[in-house]
């Protein structure tokens, strides 16, 4: 009977142990894929790995893409290759772990080895997986940083209008996932590259619009678009963007250009513009609008009599009250 006993002590206090020693790894495991600061995160995983993780059962894909993207975030890029070695021969490592271990070694080439083809080389494979997806987070997570890799690589080479345009198609991929004004940026650099460098126009042109065709579109992105259509001569879209800006942020170039477009098609409408560019005041195109405004306002006089010519001066000075009175409708519309 005491044998007995023994045995189930001595069993008991194994299971224990056991059971403590497996408390211990979680406690540690928990805590290092937790810590919110790179460097104790870096020490914690690097324990756990060290103490645990030597033995092929307790090397998750977790852990290895914790290890990879925490050396990564603290650029010790011998560590990134270290590990995304490591984790890459792991079986357990699902498509989408792996694929996110292999854009960490597309960072590696990228700034520690200085070999953006070969980082390119590796965004291709990325995407070669990302195409057989169909999910938000695989596009924001993978695809969106393989093609911003792509688009480094594209501009690097740069050898044409080829180049130049499919690092276009890239940004607004890119700028369709995440709708960052960071995006929307690669989207205007390359629009503006195909317009001055290779005198793509068409495709500039569509290029831009996809960031300004949006709620609350940046000026920049609006004048420029605005401009552009100004030089190919295409006024009503030139006047249509320009006045997306000018409402967004006025001043008296814009409505001087505005109104100069306009008060061929429509004189009442341009003649507003130009008094708002007028109210403005900002030389010269208040000048100008104000010369413009002048020559083109409409005004009635009496019929001079038979054999009589028309009185120059208040003909001029009804002109210059009439385009006194629509400044100042303009100041209060703009100062209500």
């Amino acid at each position: 009977m005491k044998r007995f006993v023994a045995v189930i002590l001595v069993m008991a206090f194994a299971a224990g142990a056991a059971l403590l020693h497996a408390d211990k790894k979680a406690e540690l495991y928990l805590a290092a894929i937790t810590e919110k600061n790179p460097e104790l995160k870096m020490q914690k995983l690097e324990e756990y790995m060290n103490t645990y993780g030597k033995k092929k059962k307790y090397q998750t894909p977790t852990l290895f893409i914790h290890l990879v993207e925490t050396a990564a975030a603290l650029k010790q890029y011998d560590k990134v290759e270290q590990y995304a070695e490591m984790a890459l021969k792991n079986s357990q490592l699902s498509a989408m772990d792996k694929a996110l271990i292999q854009l960490q070694q597309a960072y590696l080439q990228i700034y520690a080895k200085k070999d953006l083809p070969a980082a390119n080389q590796i965004a291709e494979k990325i995407l070669e997986f990302t195409g057989t997806q169909d999910s938000a987070q695989v596009e924001r997570l993978l695809t969106a940083p393989a093609l911003r890799i792509q688009i480094a690589a594209l501009e690097a080479r740069a050898k044409g209008e080829t180049d130049i345009a499919r690092a276009l198609e890239n940004s607004i991929r890119v700028y369709r996932i995440d709708r960052s004004a960071r995006s929307a940026e690669f989207v205007f650099h390359f629009s503006k590259k195909l317009y001055s460098e290779c005198n793509a126009i068409k495709k500039a042109i569509e290029g831009l619009k996809v960031i300004a065709d949006i709620p609350n579109p940046s000026v920049e992105h609006l004048d420029q678009l605005a401009a552009w259509y100004a030089l190919e001569g295409i006024d009503n879209e030139a006047r249509n963007y320009l006045k997306l800006s000018y409402a967004q942020k006025k001043t008296a170039r814009k409505a001087f250009t505005i109104g100069k477009l306009t008060y061929i098609v429509d004189l009442d409408e341009g003649l507003r513009y130009l008094a708002e560019a007028v109210a403005l005041d900002e030389a010269p195109y208040s000048d100008d609008a104000r010369q413009l405004m002048l020559e083109n306002v409409k005004v009635e006089l009496p019929e001079p009599a038979e054999g009589e010519t028309v009185d120059e001066e208040a003909l001029n000075q009804a002109r210059a009250d009439a385009v006194s009175r629509l400044v100042e409708e303009a100041r209060t519309r703009l100062n209500p």
